[in-house]
């Protein structure tokens, strides 16, 4: 009898694992990317964008090794799902995404004063605040959003700002925490 359950959770699974072999689409792997602080792959599920082109310029010629790690760190803990996708009109379509981020804000706010007291950096800081959890268990936020997405050579890819991806945009704060740590 043992084996024969054995069997059968070994078949569940087995199953499970294949339908979860889908492709990604855009939205998710832009996701993925923002989690590794991979801004060559980030920009790779976007439309063409100066403002985005000037983030990307900024983490390739500007940063700090341990600025880098830092955001990659933190962007780390960011979790998302993806809800529903709308049908395809004109180019366009919807995707439906929830995140959770780390309060960008109340780090930055406590994390200033803490350089403020201390001689030490906010990369160490921040690092600290990941490493004891006290990011991932009291500094989070969760919203849903409804991504925006065009088909642009073919591909579908984020108008990440476009005025509808506005609040997306907003909640994952990229460019803002990263001249937070270039000044601090």
């Amino acid at each position: 009898m043992k084996k024969i359950i054995a069997f059968m959770l070994a078949v569940c699974v087995l199953f499970s694992l294949t339908g979860c072999s889908g492709t990604m689409t855009s939205a998710e792997r832009f996701l993925v990317a923002v989690k590794k602080m991979d801004f060559a792959a980030m920009k790779n599920e976007l439309v063409p964008d100066e403002t985005f082109d000037s983030l990307y310029l900024k983490l390739d010629t500007k940063l700090e090794e341990d600025t880098v790690l830092a955001l990659r760190n933190l962007y780390n803990l960011v979790q998302y799902s993806i809800g529903e996708i709308s049908e395809e009109q004109a180019d366009e379509k919807t995707v439906e995404i929830t995140l959770k981020v780390p309060d960008m804000k109340r780090i930055c706010d406590q994390t200033k004063a803490k350089v403020m007291a201390t001689a030490n950096t906010a990369e160490n800081i921040v690092g600290n605040m990941i490493a004891d959890g006290s990011v991932a268990k009291t500094m989070m936020t969760e919203n849903t959003f409804t991504v925006k997405m065009k088909k642009t050579d073919g591909e579908w890819k984020i108008p990440f700002e476009d005025a509808e991806n506005k609040a997306f945009a907003e909640a994952l704060v990229i460019d803002d925490m990263m001249n937070f740590f270039m000044k601090y």
